[in-house]
C-alpha cells in the first residue's frame, strides 16, 4: 500500500504453457481509488510439477517467504525446496507460424476458471434454502448478485470493491464491479419490505426453529454522518461511534435466522421487547430464548414470564437479590454433594428461587440455578491472595502515626487492591495488613453465576447447555467482523450501511 492511497491484492496464477506444462506467476492487482484506476503486474516464480502439485522454483529467485507460501497454499500448491534449474520461462517455439485467429482461439481455450470453492458454497446455499429465499425476496438478478458477493467474502475475505477481478477468475456472472456493488448495497439497504420477505422465506427454509439464541454486538464506524451511528458501549473497545446488531440464531443448527440494526447508544436491555414483537410478526412467537445477562432487567424478566416464552437468562451478580441467593448457596456449593460433570469438567450446582417485585407490590418467583467452577475459583483466589501478600510485604517496613495516615497510604499506593488491606495497630503506631475476612468473603463468590429459567426442575447440565450455547452467536459475530472484514463501516451513506 502506498501513501494510504493505492491498495494491492496479491494472488497466484496458474498458466498452461503447452505440452502439459504449467507456469506459476505471482500476480498483483494495484487499485488506486483516487484515480479510479487499476493495473496488474505479474512475476514468474517457477513451474508446476503436475504429478505432485509442487512448485519448481525459478533458479534465480530467493526462497519463498511466509506470505508467498500462504498464497501458494490457497491454490493447493506445495513447495518442498525443489527448483526448476532454469532462470526463466522456457520459450515454446511453434512448429509453424500461427494465424491471428488461431492465436486468439488458443488464448480463449487456455483460460482457467477456479470454481471449486464457488461451486461448494453455491451448492450449500441452494441446499439450505438460502439462495431460494434471496430469489423470492430480491429476484434472480439482485438476489444472485447478493449471493455472489457473500460467496466472494466467505471464500476470499477481501474488500468488496475488489470482487470484480475475482468474478473474472472464477467465471461468476457479471455485475460484480465496485460501482455495481455500491448500487446493490444502496438498493438492499433502502428496501425494508424485501428484507422482511427474505426473513420470512429464510425462517421457513430453516424449519421455523423454536429454540433461539439472542445476542447483540457493535460495529464501529469511521463516519459520524449516519443517523443510526451513535456513541455507546463499544464491545471492541474502540474509540469510535457504532451501530448495534441484534441477532437471533437457531440453537439446534447454529444458523442465523434474523437480525436487526439498533442505534449504537441503545443498551441490550432496551432491545428485547421490540425483538420479541418482530420475531412474533415473522412467525416465531412460540420460541425458547437463551439470553446473556446483558439482557437482564426487572422489566425484561417480568415480560418474559408474562409472555409464557421459554427462556434461560443470566443474572448480573451485583444485584441485591443475586447477592442474597449467591451467599445463601455458598454452604451447599462447598460440599462435594453439589458436584456434577459438564463436558468433562467438574462444576457445582444449587437450585434456588429468585424473587422479582411487580409494580403493584406482588412478587414473581423464578426457578434459579447457582453454578460454581471450583477449579477456576481456586486459580483466581490464588492470584488475588498472592497480589495482596506482595502489597503487605511492600508495606511491612512502614509505620504511621495515625490510622488515617495508614488508610491514606493504602488508597494512594494499592490501586484496585486497596479494599483488601486495612490499618492495624502496631504498639503506639499503625501498620498495614491484609483484611483476611474481606478476602475470604470476596473469593468465596468468585466464579459463581446465577441463571434463571422458565421451567422448574431442569437438570443442571441442561440449563448450562442452553445458556452456554450463546457461544454460537459469538462465533458468528467473530466471523462477520474478522473473517470477512466487516468490523467497521466506512460509508457515510445510510442505505449502503444498512445494505452492508
Amino acid at each position: 500500500m502506498r501513501a494510504g492511497k493505492e491498495t494491492t491484492m496479491a494472488y497466484i496464477v496458474k498458466q498452461p504453457a503447452g505440452k502439459g506444462r504449467v507456469n506459476i506467476f505471482l500476480a498483483e492487482n494495484h487499485h488506486c481509488p483516487e484515480k479510479k484506476s487499476s493495473r496488474q503486474t505479474r512475476k514468474y516464480i517457477g513451474g508446476l510439477d503436475v504429478a505432485s502439485g509442487e512448485l519448481l522454483l525459478c533458479a534465480k529467485l530467493a526462497e519463498p517467504d511466509a506470505g508467498l507460501l500462504e498464497l501458494l497454499a490457497k491454490k493447493d500448491i506445495s513447495y518442498n525446496g525443489r527448483r526448476s534449474g532454469r532462470v526463466g520461462r522456457r520459450r515454446i517455439r511453434p512448429e509453424r507460424p500461427a494465424r491471428r485467429e488461431e492465436i486468439i482461439e488458443a488464448v480463449r481455450a487456455a483460460k482457467v476458471e477456479e470454481r471449486g470453492r464457488v461451486d461448494a458454497l453455491e451448492h450449500l446455499a441452494e441446499e439450505s434454502g438460502l439462495a431460494g429465499a434471496l430469489r423470492v425476496a430480491y429476484g434472480d438478478a439482485l438476489g444472485g448478485r447478493m449471493l455472489s458477493a457473500a460467496v466472494y467474502q466467505s471464500s476470499e475475505g477481501m474488500p468488496l470493491y475488489l470482487a470484480g477481478e475475482w468474478a473474472e477468475e472464477t467465471g461468476v456472472d457479471g455485475g460484480m464491479s465496485s460501482p455495481t456493488l455500491s448500487r446493490t448495497l444502496s438498493d438492499v439497504g433502502g428496501d425494508a419490505a424485501s428484507l422482511d420477505s427474505f426473513f420470512s422465506a429464510w425462517i421457513k427454509a430453516c424449519g421455523t426453529p423454536r429454540a433461539l439464541i439472542h445476542d447483540t454486538t457493535s460495529f464501529s464506524s469511521y463516519s459520524d454522518r449516519l443517523e443510526m451511528v451513535e456513541w455507546g458501549y463499544n464491545r471492541d473497545k474502540e474509540k469510535l461511534p457504532q451501530i448495534n446488531m441484534a441477532l437471533a440464531a437457531d440453537r439446534d443448527t447454529g444458523r442465523p435466522v434474523w437480525f436487526r440494526i439498533v442505534p449504537g447508544s441503545v443498551p441490550d436491555v432496551a432491545t428485547l421487547a421490540l425483538t420479541l414483537r418482530e420475531l412474533s410478526a415473522l412467525g416465531l412467537s412460540d420460541v425458547s430464548l437463551s439470553l446473556d445477562r446483558g439482557y437482564f432487567s426487572r422489566l425484561n424478566a417480568l415480560g418474559l414470564h408474562d409472555s409464557k416464552l421459554g427462556f434461560t437468562i443470566g443474572v448480573p451478580p451485583s444485584g441485591a437479590e443475586a447477592q442474597r441467593l449467591i451467599h445463601s448457596s455458598l454452604g451447599k456449593l462447598a460440599s462435594p454433594e453439589s458436584s456434577f460433570l459438564h463436558g468433562g469438567r467438574r462444576l457445582r450446582h444449587v437450585d434456588g428461587q429468585y424473587a422479582i417485585k411487580r409494580d403493584d407490590g406482588g412478587e414473581v418467583f423464578f426457578p434459579a440455578h447457582v453454578f460454581l467452577d471450583p477449579e477456576r475459583r481456586e486459580d483466581m483466589a490464588g492470584k488475588l491472595e498472592a497480589s495482596v501478600l506482595e502489597l503487605e510485604e511492600m508495606f511491612s517496613d512502614r509505620r504511621f502515626e495515625s490510622e488515617d495516615a495508614a488508610a491514606r497510604a493504602i488508597i494512594e499506593d494499592s490501586g484496585p487492591l486497596a479494599k483488601h488491606l486495612v490499618p492495624a495497630k502496631a504498639g503506639r503506631q499503625w501498620r498495614i495488613a491484609r483484611d483476611n475476612k474481606f478476602i475470604s468473603k470476596t473469593t468465596a463468590a468468585f466464579c459463581v453465576g446465577v441463571v434463571l429459567t422458565s421451567k422448574a426442575g431442569m437438570r443442571a447440565t441442561d440449563v448450562l447447555s442452553e445458556y452456554r450455547c450463546r457461544d454460537i452467536a459469538e462465533k458468528m459475530f467473530d466471523t462477520a467482523k474478522n473473517g470477512v472484514g466487516a468490523n467497521r463501516l466506512r460509508t457515510g451513506d445510510e442505505d449502503q450501511a444498512r445494505g452492508r
